[in-house]
């Protein structure tokens, strides 16, 4: 059971701007998005999050055991025990040409229900940032045959990650 209570955990993302053609024409961008998670397993509900500010890769890359793994806890220092990921949010916090980083689903026990296929995934470049909110079909992870999440970089990068779980 996880250790810790969600309380109003807010996503929002809003894009906004007034586009111009080389015609005079302009075209106007509004789009708000905001979801607001409380404690538990339904709809609109987490019951468990990993956060971590900075963490480095070397040119390599690292599997992200979501659950059951001493290395992923929440800020409490419980494992990490949920058995459906609704949020991830991933921060490429660097800013060189060809820092990029890879997330992707291992061709082994991943994580199913993000990507398409084992072995699919999507790169955020540098300053870039992957956010991913499923708030009613969460995705399920089970320990030992679907909790892993790919990272791969190909430099030195450094990166900013956040995983939003269901109570078990």
């Amino acid at each position: 059971m996880a250790s810790e209570t969600i309380n109003g955990l807010v996503v929002e993302v809003k894009i906004y701007g007034t586009v111009t053609g080389s015609n005079g024409a302009q075209q106007s961008i509004d789009i708000t998005k905001k979801f607001t998670f409380s404690d538990g397993t339904g709809t609109n509900q987490l019951g468990q999050v990993y956060y971590q500010a900075s963490r480095s890769l070397n040119a390599t890359n690292e599997d992200l055991d979501v659950i059951g793994s001493a290395s992923y806890t929440d800020f409490k220092g419980a494992t990490l025990d949920s058995t459906q990921l609704g949020l991830i949010y991933l921060e490429n916090l660097d800013s060189d040409t060809g820092d990029k980083f890879t997330l992707k689903q291992p061709a082994a026990n991943g994580v199913p229900g993000i990507f398409a296929a084992a072995g699919d995934g999507i790169d955020i470049g540098p300053g870039g940032v992957l956010l991913w909110v499923s708030p009613v079909d969460k995705a399920t992870v089970t320990a030992g045959t679907g909790d892993l999440l790919n990272v791969t970089a190909a430099d030195n990068s450094t990166y900013k990650l956040l995983l939003g779980m269901d109570n078990t």
